[in-house]
């Protein structure tokens, strides 16, 4: 069984969301967020490195609660609905994070509205637009203005309008200023598609189809999303560990292109996926032999004794910088689910130390029946651990759009497949 701390505090040891920050010059604030349908009174628990408690404390009613720590420590904040009670974990925290955690039915965003004109395209039927916050039928705009609504676009905006018609033709403006009652004129000319080629390379031996999808992509949104065989999505017949697909894409000198590729065949215990975004190119190599992940031996299990997620893995390959594991144990006499996720760093070892929380009912009993750990990724990514650190719990799956941000990045993921001797 796992050691419990206990609270020692008034009533139910339970502090203010809002901290008052200490003496101690090691510190920073770090605040969490969560975004559902119900924001307050979610338990959440600041605990240093070494497991001792920072704070316990529940989520106001804008659904944020903070504390002042020292770098390295975790963040633990639980969300119940019905019988079921999700723990979500981030490891090695530093001051000064921002974590975010998006619940099962997020809440509304605040939104944006202007007005838009954008030109004629001769023999078009059909105008599109999509944003970096939020897409609309335009058809109504073009040679006119038309008030819309889309997400809160912060005052900027990457935009993208496609006319269907006379073939497929595009406009594209990057970092355009929006404000709410705003006018935004998009000037011509439209652009047509051009080639793009992707090549892969040294892919795995047992691997004999690629799936590739690439994107324009503004602030980590998509701008053109893959949307038949030739647009951007489609297949690579691998052979002899190399293959190349050609699509016909917006290639804007200004833009950033995302990238996907990931086997469809051949996987063994793990599938592994590759993420590359950059700025726009009419070419893309993805070559495996660099950047391939250690491949799981054998599946993560959760080993109570030491209270944290153990597994496997070969001993070539790029070791991973982070992990996502997520864990279940399910307690009879409640007929209810522990559903524990927790986001950390990557050591030389394949071990994730799981903190033990200050309150004993979301930690496992003797009789709790335990569900070994599924969804499993292991990450690697340009900048480790610390650049993704606050932004992934809640909001991204793998096999999901990556959520790229800046002007480029490289991110190698492997999930854990389905039935790989999960339990």
């Amino acid at each position: 069984m796992v050691a419990v701390v206990v609270l020692a505090a008034c009533g139910d040891g339970v502090g203010a969301p809002d901290a008052t920050r200490p003496p101690d010059a090691n510190v920073g604030l770090v605040r969490v967020r969560f975004r559902g349908d119900v924001l307050e009174q979610h338990d959440v628990f600041f605990q240093n490195a070494d497991g001792s408690l920072v704070l316990a404390t529940r989520t106001g009613v804008d659904g944020t609660a903070n504390a002042y720590m020292a770098p390295g420590g975790y963040v633990t904040l639980v969300d119940i609905s019905a019988s079921t009670h999700h723990i979500s974990t981030w490891a090695q925290v530093q001051p000064g994070d921002e974590l975010v955690l998006n619940g099962v039915n997020p809440g509304a965003d605040p939104t944006t509205t202007f007005a838009i004109s954008i030109p004629i395209d001769p023999g078009a039927g059909f105008y599109g637009l999509q944003t970096s916050c939020g897409a609309e039928n335009v058809s109504a705009a073009a040679g006119t203005a038309l008030v819309i609504e889309l997400g809160d676009c912060r005052g900027r905006a990457d935009m993208f309008v496609f006319s269907v018609g006379a073939g497929f033709h595009y406009l594209y403006g990057e970092d355009i200023p929006v404000k709410n009652g705003g006018t935004v004129t998009l000037p011509p000319p439209y652009s047509v598609m051009e080639r793009s080629t992707v090549e892969v390379r040294n892919a795995p031996p047992n691997i004999s189809l690629m799936e590739i999808k690439q994107r324009l992509i503004g602030e980590g949104h998509s701008l053109f999303e893959p949307f038949q065989t030739g647009f951007g999505y489609g297949s690579v017949q691998v052979v002899d560990g190399a293959g190349t697909v050609n699509f016909d894409m917006p290639l804007p000198p200004a833009g950033t292109m995302l990238t996907e590729v990931s086997p469809s065949d051949g996987l063994g215990l793990g599938r592994q996926y590759v993420a590359r975004w950059a700025p726009t190119s009419a070419s893309t190599t993805v070559d495996f032999a660099a950047i391939a992940l250690r491949r799981y031996v054998t599946p993560p299990r959760y080993d109570a004794p030491t209270h944290s997620i153990t597994w496997t893995e070969e001993a070539t390959g790029t070791v991973a910088s982070a992990v996502i594991a997520s864990w279940t144990f399910y307690r009879p006499e409640i007929g209810g689910n522990f559903q524990w996720q927790i986001f950390a760093p990557r050591g030389a070892d394949p071990v994730i130390k799981l903190p033990v929380l200050p309150d004993p009912q979301y930690l496992p009993r003797e009789h709790d029946v335990i569900v070994q750990p599924y969804p499993f990724v292991n990450i690697a990514i340009d900048g480790g651990y610390e650049r993704i650190r606050g932004k992934l719990l809640g909001s991204w799956v793998a096999g999901k759009t990556w959520p790229a941000e800046g002007p480029s990045g490289n991110v190698v993921y492997q999930e854990l497949t389905a039935g790989s001797g999960v339990e």
